[in-house]
């Protein structure tokens, strides 16, 4: 389940930093046999922006983090990334490496983590997400809220 507004701020931000790509972190919750996003962050200020990449910026991202949990008293945490590819393709094998990094490195705490791509299609923009589990991504089927 997407809430209106990360799907919004998602798109909004991916269609700014056209040519280049975007992202930033997911915030959420794992339920039984949903996923709810809650929340979105920007790359943040100090983010470096390329036509086939982003480095987002880890102060900001944190502090965004830090605060929307405390905010929620620890309802909502980590549970993922978002990023952009404003060139008409899916996830590529970096996207695939970056996500088996989040899930083995422990300072994530997240074992399958949730990847948001926002596809540029022509004039619009899709947003698929994906869940790292054994290693692989697989698509989710999306639900607004």
């Amino acid at each position: 389940v997407i809430d209106k507004s990360v799907k919004e701020l998602i798109i909004s931000e991916s269609n700014n930093r056209v040519p280049f790509e975007t992202g930033g972190i997911l915030i959420g919750i794992f339920e039984s046999s949903k996923i709810v996003l809650t929340h979105a962050s920007i790359a943040g200020p100090q983010a470096v922006h390329t036509p086939s990449n982003f480095i987002r910026d880890g102060d900001y991202t944190q502090q965004f983090l830090d605060d929307i949990v405390y905010q929620s008293n620890t309802s909502v945490n980590y549970i993922g990334e978002w990023h952009s590819h404003p060139s008409n393709c899916g996830p590529s094998q970096k996207d695939i490496q970056a996500m088996r990094w989040i899930a083995s490195n422990s300072n994530y705490n997240v074992a399958t983590p949730v990847m948001g791509l926002c596809i540029k299609r022509g004039v619009s923009w899709q947003l698929r997400i994906y869940i790292l589990q054994n290693g692989l991504l697989r698509e989710l089927k999306e639900a607004l809220s």
